[in-house]
């Protein structure tokens, strides 16, 4: 007969002890509702809202149907109410292009940029009601806003500095229910260094409790007139009543800014060092730049899209997973995307009850789904202790050799000296380039596309003036072109992204 060895007791307790250890399940939070955009196909989501009785205000983009590569070809707003269902979608009629449509108060919408390829263009702002009618046009919010903030009753926005490669100054604007437009110039002037341009970052700022701003910037070495910069430092500034009050780090400290987000009256930002397999820094300050915390850790994702500051810690949302972290930098639960098919996840919103709204896609249409949250991360706060600033660990692993991102531009941050449409933009085939002729434009135009390492990935000559370029066969990402003509030595710098069909 064969005997049966029963495990021994030590046995026992290592598993016990193994388990105590690792994270929550992904079984601690649970899908409440998941909505999939089927009556309209091939469509991608955008940035979305949820108030504060949970309705949802969800901006998604359409693929044109006779060129699948073209994801600027029209757009809508979907409302959804708490429970996930269908309320209503509201179209912009006079305007086949893209326009992200805002909240503004009680059922109405407001957007700027509007130009619908008329000739010349015309950029304004709309007040538009739930039924898509405008009812007031404005003046256009100047420049090219890279971020727009809901503050209650208004909208704040950002632009970026306006000439290339400068200290000039970055502009934060209000725009109330009348379209009346105020702004502030900031002059960057007390952030620059020598010899470094500084640049917005894409991330959106954080406004605290006592009124400060939490910019996001980004520093990088000139290299060039031509040849752009090098972007390897990140930056935030504390900006209030139009002035530069602080800066972190006070120098500069050879980390990109990823991610920065912020809750109540502390900032929280996650920065990526310069460099392969390294880890990630976690900076927690208050509302006065203070540092009160920072580690190092590795996010357990390829890539973090975004991220929100609680009390308790910090969530990190990653192409298809959904990560908790207390302020100690431990793991504290996960939940799987992919599982679910929640596939090329991009944004995230928490809700008061700590269930979280993301953006996904599924089945090539834009997904929306609310996520429960597990009740632990409803009890008691953790306490944050001060500790002092940050010097970098002795890592081997960051001991590697270090690499930066060089390019013509990581946006359109430059003067628009010559006049161009690039469209779709977010992209999943080709990509094509408009120029406006009435504006003087003259070829031939050369034309250069980088990805976001700084590689060299396409350089050409053309003639006329609208121009396709055939991206099926690079990786979806970031990309940043640079086209100039050689006439006049016009120039214009910008950057889209290519997404998975």
């Amino acid at each position: 007969m064969k005997l049966t060895t029963l495990p021994s007791f030590s046995l026992f307790l290592s598993l016990f002890f193994i388990l105590q250890f690792l994270p929550k399940s992904s079984e601690a939070q649970s899908i409440d509702w998941v909505y999939e955009v089927k009556d309209q196909v091939n469509t991608i989501p955008q940035f979305f809202w949820v108030d504060e009785n949970g309705n949802g205000f969800y901006n998604v983009r359409k693929i044109n149907p006779k060129n699948r590569g073209d994801a600027g070809y029209g757009g809508f707003l979907l409302m959804l109410d708490k429970d996930g269902k269908f309320k209503g979608t509201t179209y912009v009629r006079d305007c086949k292009r893209v326009a992200n449509l805002l909240p503004f108060g009680k059922d109405q919408f407001i957007s700027s940029g509007f130009n619908c390829n008329k000739k010349p263009m015309v950029k304004d702002t709309r007040l538009i009601n739930h039924k898509g009618k405008t009812i007031k046009k404005g003046l256009a919010f100047p420049g090219n806003y890279f971020a727009n903030i809901w503050t209650g009753d208004r909208f704040s926005f950002f632009t970026k500095p306006t000439q290339k490669w400068s200290y000039t100054f970055i502009t934060i604007g209000n725009i109330d229910k009348n379209l009346k437009i105020t702004y502030d110039s900031i002059p960057l002037a007390p952030a620059a260094q020598k010899d470094l341009g500084i640049v917005n970052s894409y991330k959106d700022p954080f406004l605290s409790q006592n009124g400060t701003w939490a910019i996001p910037m980004q520093y990088g070495k000139i290299s060039g007139k031509s040849n752009g910069i090098s972007l390897d430092h990140g930056t935030i500034l504390g900006v209030k009543e139009s002035k530069i009050i602080w800066q972190y780090p006070d120098t500069l400290s050879s980390f990109t800014l990823n991610n920065l987000s912020g809750y109540k009256n502390k900032i929280g930002a996650l920065m990526k060092k310069n460099g392969f397999r390294t880890n990630d820094l976690f900076v927690l300050l208050d509302e006065d730049g203070k540092e009160l915390k920072h580690f190092y850790f590795r996010p357990k994702t390829r890539s973090v899209k975004d991220m929100i500051l609680t009390e308790k810690g910090f969530i990190l949302l990653g192409q298809n997973k959904l990560l908790w972290y207390d302020y100690d930098g431990n793991l504290t639960s996960e939940f799987n995307l992919g599982e679910e098919n929640l596939n090329n996840a991009w944004r995230m919103q928490l809700l008061q009850d700590g269930a979280i709204i993301i953006s996904a896609k599924r089945n090539g249409n834009a997904i929306y789904a609310k996520i429960n949250p597990a009740e632990e991360f409803l009890e008691e706060d953790i306490a944050l202790e001060e500790e002092p600033k940050f010097e970098e660990e002795e890592n081997e692993e960051e001991k590697e050799e270090e690499s930066s991102i060089s390019y013509s531009s990581i946006e359109d941050i430059s003067e628009t000296t010559l006049s161009a449409s690039v469209f779709p933009n977010p992209t999943s085939a080709f990509i094509n380039f408009e120029f406006d002729v009435s504006s003087g434009n003259k070829g031939p135009y050369s034309l250069q596309i980088f990805d976001s390492s700084g590689k060299l990935l396409i350089n050409k000559q053309f003639n006329e003036n609208f121009h396709s370029i055939d991206l099926a066969n690079y990786p979806a990402g970031n990309y940043v072109y640079r086209i100039s003509t050689t006439q006049d030595q016009k120039l214009i710098t910008g950057q889209f992204i290519k997404v998975t069909r």
